[in-house]
């Protein structure tokens, strides 16, 4: 008993109420087949979905969101299992259909992050010039991983917030896109153009990062 009152300091106000809430609402119209062997997989999937969006989203939002997550977690019984991994290890990530966006670290993320804004040849990539990436900005490219560490990217002020981008599939980190100007009072915030790589520019993973951001904004009331 004592460890579930310890356990309860971390959860969100409201978060028990709307998980058993999602989990009914599940259980009456689940979004699809039961997996084999897991026969509450998706009213588990849909529940702390809808709930970890917290009180101040919208209810077309957390409603939309669960089935979209849903979906994902529940494709198989192997998919199930990652995501509730990643869930109970990384609840705050934000999921789409081919990218997912994690607070940026520079313990988990600096390194990728450095050898695919390099310029240089990464895994299937080619080399490339790195001003592609970072011509326009007024920071970058970087020669070592500890100037990129120093860089804005990383050392982000308190109006702002920095997210890298991972693929769905491969786990593998993309890119990292930013909000600056956060201004709550008068519900606006500004999203800078993402950083990524040259062969990820105008991809459907880079448009649904920003949508990502762009939708939970808006749940929570942000007008521009």
């Amino acid at each position: 008993e004592k460890k579930k009152q310890e356990i309860r300091k971390y959860i969100p106000d409201g978060y028990e109420e709307n998980y058993v809430g999602a989990y009914r609402k599940c259980q009456d119209k689940p979004g699809g087949k039961t997996l084999s062997g897991l026969p509450e997989a998706r009213f588990e999937a849909y529940a702390r979905a809808y709930a970890g969006c917290g009180n101040y989203t919208t209810l077309s939002y957390r409603r939309s969101y669960a089935r979209l997550y849903e979906a994902q977690a529940c494709t198989t019984n192997g998919t199930f299992e990652k995501f509730t991994e990643l869930f109970l290890s990384r609840p705050q990530d934000l999921y789409g259909r081919t990218v997912r966006l994690e607070p940026l670290d520079a313990t988990r993320h600096l390194d990728n992050l450095y050898e695919i804004t390099s310029g240089q040849p990464y895994q299937e990539d080619k080399a490339y010039n790195p001003n592609e990436v970072w011509g326009f900005r007024d920071y970058g490219p970087f020669k070592t991983k500890e100037e990129m560490e120093k860089s804005p990217v990383f050392n982000i002020k308190k109006n702002e917030a920095s997210f890298a981008i991972v693929e769905i599939i491969t786990d593998r980190i993309i890119g990292v896109v930013m909000l600056t100007n956060d201004d709550p009072s008068n519900l606006n915030v500004e999203l800078e153009l993402p950083i990524v790589k040259p062969s990820t520019d105008g991809t459907v993973e880079q448009i649904e990062a920003c949508f990502l951001l762009l939708d939970r904004l808006f749940a929570h009331g942000y007008r521009r």
